[in-house]
Order: C-alpha cells, then structure tokens, then sequence
C-alpha cells in the first residue's frame, strides 16, 4: 500500500510539471467587428433557438387557449407555428437568411423540429372538433359565437354559409337534446297511488314537477329565441354599417381599420394578434428574438373571395326555415310536458312565465307574436282538457250517486229517513286544542237540512256544484288578464268551453229524463220523488247553472211539472185508496170532520216534505195548491149522492181550507159548495162553524197545506195588528177558543186491549 500511494503521488507531480510547461493560449482579437463570422453565428443560433422555442412551448399554449374556449386565438398560434416551421425547415439558397448559409441542415442536425411539428399539427382537428361542439353552448355572447366561425373558416376554410351551417346544425342537435325530455315517472293524485273517487278538485302537480316542466320549456324557448338573435347579431347587416359583424372581424384581421371608419367597437376585443399571443406567453423576452415579420404575421384572407360574400336573402330564409322546424319541435314536445300538469292554475303559470320571457327577448315583433300564438295554443288545448276531464268526471260521479240516490229511497222503509238531521260530531279523545272542522261540517250540514238539502240529495248536486265552482275560479284567472293579448286568449278559451258546458247540461237533463221516463213507466213514486228532488234544485237554488256557464233553459220546468204531475196522481190515488180501504169498525160520528179525512190530509202534508217542498218556497205554492186540490176534487168524486153527517162535515171542513185562497180558489170552492147541496141555512152555518173552529185547532198540523203569512197578507188588505203579538204570526187563522171543554179526536185510535190494564200493578203491596 506504501508504495502505491508512491506512484500515485509521483504521477500527480507528473503531471503538474506537464501542464506547467505548456504555453498560454491566445487572448480573443478585440479588432472583430459587429457582423462578423462569430458575431453572426451566434445571431443565427439564437433565431433558430426562438423558431425551435416556438415549436417547443405550442402545444402548452394551445392546450390552454382550448381549455380557456379561446378557439380563434387557439387557431391563429396554429397558424403562427405552421410559418414559423416552414421558415425552419426551408432550403432556399437563394434566401440571404437562409440556414444553409450559415452551414446549418436543420433537418438532419435537429430532428426535434419534424417531431414537435408533428405534435403540434394534431391540434388543428381538435381545435375544430372543440370548436364546432362549443356552438350547441346556449347563451354565448355574439362575440363569441363570431369568433368560433371565424375559427372555422381559418382552420376549415367554410365559406359564412358553411358556418352558419354549421352553427344551426350544432343549435338543432343541442335543442333536440333539450326537447327530448320526458318525465320518467307519472306522479298519480293521491297519496296512496289513486285519486279520490268522487273529488273533482284535481291534486296539484308535485312542485318540483311543475318546476322541471316549466324549465325545460324555457331551456328549449331559450335556444331558439338565442340562436336567432345570434345569428342576426353575427350576420346580419346592420343599418347604420356596411359590413355584418363577421365581415367586420375578417377585413380586421386581414386590414388595419383607420380611426375614423365606423369598426365596431367589439371587434378590437374580438380579434387577437401575434404580438398579444407572444407577449402573453411563458417565455415573451425570448421571442423578441424572432423576426419582424413574424411577430406582425396575421393569417392571410382573400377578401375578394366569393367564400366570403353571404347574400342577406339567404340568410334570412335559412334562419326562418330553421326557426319554423324548431318551434315545431318544440311544440310536439311542449305539448306532451303540460300534459302532466293536472290543474287550470299552473298552466296558467306556466303560460304567465314563457309569455314574459318571450317579451323579454330581442326578437322581431312578428316573431314574438309567433311565438306567443303557438304557447297560447298549447295553453288553450291543455286547459280546455282539463275541463273536458273534469265535466266528463262530474256527469260520471253525478249518473252513480243519482242511481245510488234513487235506490236508496226504494229501499227505505220510512219515508222520511231521508230528511233526518245529521248525527252530531264526537270527538274521541280529549285534547287541549279542539278541532274545529268536524262542528264546521256539522253546522253546514244543518244550514242544508234547513234548505231541504239532505245528505243525500247534498252527495248527488255537489259533485257538480264542485265542478262548476272549479271551472267559475279558472275562468276568474283567465279573464283577470286585462292585456289585448290575454282578452283575445280568454274569449278564445271561453268560446271553446261553452259548447263542453252545453254537452255537460244536456247530459245532466237526459240522465234525470232518463230516470224520470223509468220511474213514471214502472210507477215509482219513491223514483219519483228523487227524479222531482233533484231536478227542482238543480233549476233552483243550486249553483251549478249560474257558475257553469252553460244555458239556463236546459234544465227548465218541463222535467219537474211532468214529473209531480205523475207524482200527484200516484200519491192522491194511493191516498184516496187507503182512505177508503181503512176498516171502519173504529168510526163514530164526531163533530167535526172524520179522522179519514184529516189523515188523508196529514198524508198529503207528509208526502209533500218527502217531495222537498218548503211552506217558505214561493216556487213550492203551485205544487201544494194543486195537490191540495187534486185530493179535494178526488174526494168530491168518491163521495155518494146521498151525503151522511160525517161527510157533511168532511167537505166543510174542504170548504173552509179551499177558502183561505181566497179569489184564486173559487172554482174548487165552489164545486165543494155543489156537491154540500142544498142545506138548511142554520144546519150549513154550523157546518162551516165547525169547520173553521176546527181549521183553527188543526191549523199547525197542516200548516203546509195552509196559505203562509204572505199569501194571507195579499188576500187582506189590511195588515195585521201590532197588538196581536208574535203568537200571530204561528196562529194565522186565529186562537182555539177555550170556552169547549169537550174532547174531538183528530185521529182515529184502536180501542184498548182487555189485558193492557193488566200491566199496571200497584206497587203498593211490594
């Protein structure tokens, strides 16, 4: 080891005398002028460094102008980059800056240049395809739109009607996109999947449905209300200029515009130069190495091309068929969408919504009238729709519960179960805040008891009084729009509901003819009395006439006065029927008129409020009179030639009821008068005094067959006293006289059985 560490040192001495003993080298000569050989050369190295780093730093660059949808600055460093490689892989001789001069090859001495270049030329495709997907973007400024085509035919070479092309192919393929929404899943009206069988009142639409519905109608709205006011921003001649905005842009590019010539101010903004790419760039202090005339370069253009010259006419046309295919689209797809919407209100909505937005857009006025007429169409169809649906749903509900009405009432077995009260609300458990709603529906099932509504009758008339108060609060909505517009949408909407509400009427009136033709065929009187119940109100106080809109005369009279009549004659038939099969071993002679007679009446009194009719009801009075008289004159018919004293007092006591209509009943008291015949003048004053003392006894009892207070005050002239109290107004044909103590029985009882005093043990002996 000692001596290998000898030698190495011997050869370190060696070495140094070695290098001691050489000669300096020579100082540079200072006497080289600029422009010489080395001076040269190293100005040539440096301008092939700038033209390779321009190869080198462009893919970097044109990612991110792509990435920043920059696409016409993205294409014109394409295009910056293609010349500057030419200039590199040039061989002209003849050229002064030529590599060859300065003995470079740089083909064969840098190869990075062919392979960089090759990279970098795969950025024209993409800058295109990326370019040409850009234009489906709704809501892009003119601007931008004008520079992606100018793109295009820079790196594409397409004439402007190629781009426009290709504008509205890109617009059409994203508005197919919009227009071929659909709602997946159809939301059903009710919690558990169906809707209540008989609420007419449809449940609204889910509001995020609503939402979505009125969204994509907007979206779709939106891209063809942009692409037309792009285009025209983008290719349309103004007035005020002689050039459209992409003109403008490429006569830029290619020309420099002097101050005072009327460039548009968004075209400086629009077009980029070289010298903003280089200077903008990672390594600018480099590239000022390049030459002059490659930072000034700008992409030559032949203005004088007929690739650049767009007839207007053709513009205009291309951009009316275009508009007209997509409002078609449009509409096919609107049309399914608002078909989900279930009430009048949000398609009014929806209609109140597109409507302002297309008002708010910058398209021409023919154009928005357009529009507004194919949204009002849409609106109409979906809102006439509903109503057809709804008036079908309440005739349906309305022809079931009128046959469930009508069968009921065979069914029963007392006449008057119909017209029983409601049962009053319960509550099951206690609790500090009381529900108010069941006492709510009590009391209002009341106040319709009191009308002579029942339950019943109540369940068959308000599945269309419903339906009729739906459509009175639609047309309310419809008709609030006070604009030239909307009063126009709303005489079309009414005057294409009106003949809905004439089929609905008119299926309403057959349905009870229907019902009333089988009732008087098979003699139903039960039948009957539904049929008259219905039908009277319907044309009287129930509001289906005056909010569905439809004429008042459909349901007239004729179905009522048809029906009582048959009624009349069934029910005095079976009256007088009963009243002479009654067994007469229970008879004996009262003063007065015989309980066959005033059960007669009493039954005519029961079978009238079975019939609904109301003492109060001035439209009921010709029904009760006619009645009343109807059984009169049938008894008069019954009765022998030879009267007996009960039957004498029977027809006085007609007599005395016939008399208090006064003048309007003089035939039917006269006929009574005959059939008395001639009496003794002291036997007929105690006739008629009986009769009216016991008129007066009985009068609350009948009071249904009696006149009411007004019909008395107009037979007297004279009113009635203040003095006589309230009791007057109950005891209309005076007090019962107090002063006869004997008993009349009014109604004839069976004789008590021998065993029924057997019941009545004393407690005596307990």
């Amino acid at each position: 080891m000692a001596s290998s560490s000898r030698r190495v040192l011997d050869a370190i001495e060696e070495s140094r005398g070695a290098i001691i003993a050489q000669e300096e080298p020579p100082l540079p000569s200072r006497a080289t002028t600029f422009g010489g050989v080395n001076d040269r050369y190293l100005h040539t190295l440096q301008l092939l460094s700038a033209h390779v780093k321009v190869l080198l730093d462009a893919p970097e660059h044109l990612w991110r102008l792509i990435e920043r949808k920059k696409y016409l600055s993205a294409a014109w460093l394409f295009l910056f980059t293609r010349v500057v490689h030419r200039a590199l892989v040039q061989q002209d001789d003849q050229d002064e800056d030529s590599w060859s001069k300065v003995g470079i090859d740089v083909q064969l001495e840098f190869p990075l240049v062919q392979r960089q270049w090759d990279e970098v030329s795969s950025f024209r495709s993409q800058i295109i395809h990326k370019a040409t997907l850009s234009l489906r973007e709704i809501g892009l400024p003119a601007q931008g739109v004008c520079a992606t085509l100018v793109t295009l035919h820079l790196l594409d070479s397409r004439p402007l009607s190629d781009t426009f092309s290709a504008l509205l192919t890109q617009r059409t393929k994203a508005l197919a996109s919009l227009v071929s929404w659909k709602i997946d899943n159809i939301l059903s009206h009710s919690a558990n999947g169906r809707a209540e069988p008989h609420s007419l009142d449809p449940s609204p639409t889910k509001p995020y449905l609503v939402k979505e519905i009125l969204q994509a109608n907007q979206k779709a709205l939106a891209a063809i209300i942009d692409t037309v006011h792009a285009s025209r921003q983008v290719f349309q001649i103004p007035s005020t200029q002689q050039l459209s905005l992409i003109s403008f842009a490429l006569h830029s590019i290619q020309d420099d515009f002097t101050p005072g010539s009327s460039k548009p101010q968004n075209v400086s903004d629009l077009v980029p130069s070289t010298h903003s790419l280089l200077t903008n760039s990672s390594s600018s202090a480099h590239f000022l190495l390049l030459p002059q005339s490659l930072q000034a370069y700008k992409p030559y253009i032949d203005l004088t091309s007929p690739s650049l010259m767009y007839s207007q006419t053709d513009f205009r046309q291309a951009i009316q068929d275009w508009m007209l295919k997509s409002l078609k689209s449009w509409r096919e797809s609107s049309s399914n969408w608002i078909v989900h919407l279930a009430k009048v209100t949000e398609v009014w909505t929806l209609r109140t919504s597109l409507r302002q937005s297309i008002n708010d857009s910058e398209l021409d006025p023919s154009e928005k009238s357009q529009l507004v007429d194919i949204l009002n169409g849409l609106c109409h169809d979906r809102i006439v729709a509903i109503w057809k649906a709804t008036l079908t749903k309440a005739q349906d509900v309305f022809k079931s519960e009128l046959a469930s009405f009508l069968s009921n009432l065979k069914e029963q077995i007392t006449p008057r179960a119909s017209f029983q009260a409601p049962p009053p609300p319960t509550t099951s458990q206690p609790s500090k805040v009381l529900n108010p709603a069941p006492f709510q529906q009590y009391q209002s099932s009341l106040k319709k008891q009191l009308l002579g509504r029942t339950a019943q009758l109540n369940a068959v008339l308000s599945t269309l009084e419903q339906c009729a108060r739906l459509i009175q609060h639609d047309l309310s909505i419809i008709l609030s729009d006070g604009s030239e517009g909307g009063v126009a949408f709303g005489k079309t909407v009414t005057e294409a509901y009106q003949p809905l509400a004439e089929s609905t009427s008119d299926a309403i009136v057959a349905t009870l003819e229907r019902e009333g033709e089988n009732a008087l065929k098979h003699a139903e009187t039960s039948s009957l009395v539904g049929v008259a119940n219905t039908s009277d109100e319907l044309r009287s106080s129930s509001i289906f006439l005056s909010h569905i809109g439809c004429r008042k005369s459909a349901l007239n009279n004729s179905l009522f006065d048809k029906v009582v009549q048959r009624w009349r004659e069934e029910t005095v038939n079976r009256i007088v029927r009963v009243s002479s099969s009654r067994n007469s071993s229970f008879h004996r002679q009262a003063l007065g008129p015989s309980p066959r007679c005033f059960q007669s009446l009493l039954s005519l009194s029961d079978a009238l409020q079975e019939l609904g009719v109301g003492q109060q009801s001035h439209r009921h009075e010709p029904v009760i009179q006619a009645s009343l008289r109807a059984l009169i004159m049938s008894y008069i018919s019954c009765q022998p030639e030879e009267l007996e004293g009960q039957s004498l007092h029977d027809l006085a006591f007609f007599k005395a009821i016939s008399s208090t209509y006064g003048p309007d009943w003089q035939e039917t008291t006269q006929a009574v008068a005959d059939k008395l015949g001639p009496q003794d003048s002291s036997k007929l004053q105690e006739l008629e005094k009986t009769a009216s003392e016991f008129l007066v006894r009985t009068q609350t009892l009948l009071s249904l067959l009696l006149p009411c207070a007004s019909q008395i005050r107009s037979l007297t002239a004279t009113p009635p006293s203040k003095d006589s109290g309230n009791q007057a107004q109950f005891l209309l044909f005076g007090n019962p006289s107090s002063s006869r103590q004997e008993y009349q029985p009014a109604l004839e009882l069976a004789k008590t059985g021998s065993r029924f005093g057997l019941l009545l043990v004393s407690s005596v002996g307990n």
